[in-house]
């Protein structure tokens, strides 16, 4: 059987607290909006008292895209916004994002819908791929390098860079 996971998974090298602004900023940059936001593990620890490493979902759409697809049917609502899951764990912090599976694909909808939906997913990944690293890839695979692609410059290396 061939198993296809439900998520693209990145890596950010930096610890939740600064990550996830770095994310929010990237996504705001992109045109994107975010529409709504849940705190994954103070709702847990709150109803259950079980303590969990930080994690939220973002709700992320873009306005133009959900009015385009809401236009033609109502039904694309359940696919957007996407829910954009922000994980941290220690010095580093996990991003995911669904992905079509075969129960759940865009390609039973009509085309007008899924023009809009799959534009918006893409949207997202190429905002999200200017703060962290797709899993798997080789930079993402070790927490020595880090990227102008997992983190912002710092000002000394800006200068450094006009320098050379």
């Amino acid at each position: 059987m061939n198993h296809r996971p439900a998520s693209t998974t990145y890596m950010i090298w930096e610890p939740f607290e600064q990550a996830l602004p770095l994310l929010k900023e990237a996504l705001l940059k992109d045109g994107l909006t975010i529409s709504a936001e849940l705190d994954i593990s103070e709702r847990i620890q709150q109803e259950l008292g079980v303590r969990f490493d930080p994690c939220k979902v973002l709700y992320v759409d873009h306005p133009v895209l959900l009015l385009e697809a809401i236009e033609q049917d109502v039904s694309a609502a359940a696919f957007i916004p996407f829910h954009v899951v922000v994980c941290g764990s220690g010095h580093y912090t996990q991003v995911h994002t669904s992905k079509p599976t075969r129960d759940h694909d865009t390609a039973d909808l009509p085309l007008r819908v899924r023009v809009p939906v799959d534009k918006l997913r893409a949207r997202i990944s190429r905002a999200i791929e200017t703060v962290a690293m797709r899993e798997g890839s080789h930079a993402a695979a070790s927490p020595r390098i880090r990227t102008a692609a997992a983190r912002p410059a710092s000002g000394e290396e800006r200068a450094a860079a006009r320098e050379s």
